[in-house]
């Protein structure tokens, strides 16, 4: 298993945060995330939050003799 140094974290936040983010994988792939601003988001409207979710961490698994 291998994880991404701390040089290779991306960091983004605020209510003016943004809509999508893309990290590059292992094998030249990439995974790409969208992000909904919690204030346009109709189930968490009542809570009177603003900008992204605080956190994501995620694993990627490639099947065996893929690559």
């Amino acid at each position: 298993m291998k994880f991404l140094s701390n040089a290779d974290l991306q960091i983004y936040r605020g209510k003016r945060g943004i809509e999508t983010a893309t990290v590059p994988l292992p094998f030249d792939e990439k995974v790409n995330f969208r992000f909904q601003n919690l204030q346009e988001n109709n189930y968490y409207h009542d809570c009177g939050c603003k900008g992204l979710p605080l956190e994501i961490h995620f694993f990627v698994h490639w099947p065996e003799r893929t690559h």
